[in-house]
């Protein structure tokens, strides 16, 4: 994933999580919090990280953390 991927895949969570833009992307901490689920996501591709969200969002009414989204795709990829 490219860091400009990585901002919008944080926007889709935010549009299933409202909560998670207010309280994670304020703008004060912004450009730290895309930076650090950028380091974990990127050797991943978008289509592969949005269809983690989406499982996850059928899953839990809380917002993802990285390890959730790290988790699920790994558990994925040993599944199949």
């Amino acid at each position: 994933m490219t860091r400009d991927e990585t901002t919008a895949f944080l926007r889709k969570v935010g549009a299933g999580y409202p909560e998670f833009i207010d309280r994670i992307l304020r703008q004060d901490k912004a450009k730290e919090t895309i930076d650090l689920w950028h380091e974990h996501l990127e050797k991943y591709t978008l289509s592969t990280v949005e269809d983690a969200l989406k499982n996850h969002i059928r899953e839990s009414k809380f917002a993802p953390k990285i390890c959730e989204i790290v988790g699920r795709i790994e558990y994925e990829a040993e599944i199949f």
